[in-house]
């Protein structure tokens, strides 16, 4: 039985893990690629179950993911349109206004758990035909000597 073969590998990542995944999901198809992404738990989502962070996102990191497919709610997300930047102790500050920048917003507060949300429901929508997802993996051989690639040999969970 001849092993999978992978042009690429995304190995754990996470949020950004997941999102390097959807950004290749652009031209992996158009590229003949085959891309293996690898996480600890299947659906990453049980890992981040009850995380209450909330990560500042940049508005073109917003305009990013929503041309990758990842659709987030806006409206539970708030708006950043000002912000401060100093040191405890040192001179100076910065004070930015996003009306004062002519933008109604320099990005959004989004719920780490609404991020996982979204970007596993549009990984779900990737097709098998470039893409496979599995859970846990161990490395059995490094390959550095073709330069600038490597040549991993992964034995997966489900014993790929």
């Amino acid at each position: 039985m001849l092993e999978p073969q992978y042009d690429i590998a995304v190995i754990g990542g996470g949020l950004v893990g997941a999102s390097l995944v959807l950004a290749l999901a652009a031209f992996a198809p158009k590229k003949n690629l085959r891309v293996l992404h690898v996480e600890a738990n299947l659906a990453f989502s049980t890992a981040l179950a009850s995380d209450e962070r909330h990560l500042a996102m940049n508005a073109f990191s917003w305009h990013t993911l929503t041309q990758l497919g990842v659709r987030l709610d806006a409206s539970r997300c708030a708006p950043i349109q000002r912000v401060h930047i100093s040191s405890r102790g040192d001179f100076g500050r910065v004070l930015l206004d996003a009306k004062q920048e002519g933008v109604s917003e320099f990005g959004r507060l989004v719920p780490a758990t609404q991020l996982r949300d979204a970007l596993e429901s549009a990984l779900a929508k990737c097709s098998s035909a470039w893409l496979s997802r599995q859970h846990g993996c161990r490395l059995i051989d490094l390959n550095t000597s073709a330069g600038d690639a490597a040549a991993l040999n992964l034995e997966l969970s489900d014993g790929a």
